[in-house]
């Protein structure tokens, strides 16, 4: 008898908004199954139900896996793959795991896509922003004020990737990490 294959089963894990019962939730999501959340607080479920589908690393795999076909048979073609300076090094009193674990994920698929493809008309590049003054933190539930000192303007960033894909098409910036050094 072989492996099961948990792809696009559905699985209910419950007690599955806290403690063991969330990392089983966690890791079965990892192996593509379907959760069920189970727990006696809808705020809980909610939480767990949004930290389940976060697919900061999944999503551009699969967007890159169906559109690469298409890429390398047109004449150039571009992908910037957004991560976050969490995916470089983990900053000091920001110890959320699942996402800069996500991140450091992203940087590692960007590089072996930049390697694979490195001769290829196909030009992958890394893109690692520090913290922006946007609503992402407030809606991640962080209670961060609009402007930290530590966060700047996202028109860098716009400024920065457009930078970056503007590029002669022999020029590769591979990796632009982006932030706000002078803390002010």
């Amino acid at each position: 008898m072989g492996n099961i294959n948990l792809n696009d089963k559905m699985v209910l894990v419950t007690g599955s908004t806290d403690g063991l019962g969330k990392q089983i939730a966690k890791e079965l999501a990892k192996q593509g199954a379907n959760i069920i959340v189970h727990g006696r607080s809808n705020e809980k479920v909610t939480s767990v139900i949004i930290e389940l589908t976060k697919i900061n690393l999944l999503a551009p795999m699969l967007i890159t896996r169906t559109l690469l076909p298409i890429l390398l048979n047109s004449e150039f073609a571009q992908i910037v793959n957004i991560a976050s300076i969490a995916g470089v090094e983990i900053p000091s009193g920001y110890f959320h795991t699942i996402y800069s674990g996500t991140k450091f994920g992203l940087q590692g698929f960007t590089e072996a896509l930049a390697k694979e493809f490195e001769d290829k008309n196909l030009r992958i590049i890394g893109y690692y922003p520090g913290g922006m003054e946007t609503n992402l933190f407030t809606k991640a539930g962080n209670e961060y004020e609009k402007h930290e000192l530590w966060m700047f303007d996202p028109q860098e960033s716009v400024e920065a990737i457009v930078f970056m894909l503007t590029r002669d098409k022999k020029i590769n910036v591979k990796r632009m990490d982006l932030i706000n050094h002078l803390q002010a």
